[in-house]
């Protein structure tokens, strides 16, 4: 069968670390999540020290979502343009406190 042109896409990879302001562990079975308008979600676990990575991504502005039981991101959404490989990103997080 005659499919025609392949078209290859550049594809990056996203590098991040995920850091709790205490200076606590990251608990078992936590993740983070990407975002994009053009593709599908994706989920990565986090590991004890925080780190994530993405790979495949074609170039693009993804929203990065951690999800760490008791904490809450500090500075609210994560946006990262896409262009090349990513290596370095920090996402902070704090200890979530419940208000009246």
């Amino acid at each position: 069968m005659d499919f025609g042109d392949i078209q290859l896409r550049p594809a990056h990879t996203l590098r991040g670390k995920v850091l709790l302001s205490d200076g606590g562990a990251i608990p078992p079975d936590m993740h983070v999540s990407l975002f994009a308008d053009q593709a599908s979600s994706q989920f990565a676990a986090l590991s004890a020290d925080g780190s994530f990575e993405f790979r495949g991504l074609p170039p693009g502005v993804y929203e990065i979502a951690p999800a760490v039981k008791g904490y809450r991101q500090t500075n609210g959404v994560v946006e990262v343009l896409v262009q090349r490989d990513v290596t370095g990103l920090t996402i902070r997080m704090e200890p979530a406190t419940d208000r009246p």
